[in-house]
């Protein structure tokens, strides 16, 4: 595996998080739980055990595309909850090793530009 197609590269992480939000925003318009759950729990993993690359391959298009998929995804997961009372906010989180924890979590949502 080439040092650019290596998950150590900035541009493979972002392709990766691109990816998982994608299949993330499906899941919510499905109204999917499993599904959305499983693909947190995948992201949560990759941030958490992915080292900050040395020399970042990124490209600002990809960079400005997760910044639009994960402004719908929380724009859809907000709508989700002010319209369907039944969706539960999960009261569980999640630890280094993407499984849930059932220890009290901040609640708290932070989004960079």
């Amino acid at each position: 595996m080439g040092e650019r197609n290596s998950p150590r590269t900035g541009g493979t992480l972002v392709s990766e998080l691109i990816r998982l939000e994608t299949a993330k925003k499906d899941a919510l318009i499905r109204f999917d739980a499993a599904a959305f759950e499983d693909h947190t729990r995948e992201q949560t993993r990759l941030v958490d055990t992915t080292p900050t690359p040395q020399n970042p391959d990124l490209r600002l298009d990809d960079l400005l595309k997760l910044n639009r998929l994960i402004r719908l995804n929380t724009a859809l997961v907000l709508n989700l909850h002010s319209i369907s009372p039944w969706v539960a906010v999960a009261r569980e989180g999640y630890t280094a090793a993407g499984e849930v924890s059932t220890a009290p979590t901040a609640r708290q949502l932070s989004i960079e530009a």
